[in-house]
């Protein structure tokens, strides 16, 4: 969630991408579908307006990422520079495995 510009092509199709612009409309997304497997971040503030929101109602919430400028936030992992998708799929199968 954050510049969909930023992910540098479009993702294989084993990756479905939904983009919420702020905050509430990440959390608001998460709630109507359950079946998001992972919330990859592109901004820090976007993510951790949302890991924030997320804690304040208790909601059980899918692994969190985060590709972009500085550290990742607390609460989400860092995706390695390199193929964006290739990562991120690693990270996942890592943590889920």
């Amino acid at each position: 969630m954050g510049d969909p510009a930023s992910l540098g092509g479009e993702p294989p199709p084993s990756f479905e991408v939904l983009h919420a612009a702020s905050a509430e409309e990440a959390v608001e997304k998460l709630a109507r579908n359950r079946r998001i497997d992972a919330l990859l971040f592109l901004d820090a503030a976007l993510a951790a307006e949302t890991l924030a929101l997320l804690a304040e109602d208790s909601a059980v919430s899918p692994p969190m990422f985060y590709s972009g400028p500085g550290p990742a936030p607390a609460g989400a992992a860092e995706v390695p520079p390199g193929d964006l998708f290739e990562n991120l799929g690693l990270l996942y199968d890592a943590g889920c495995s």
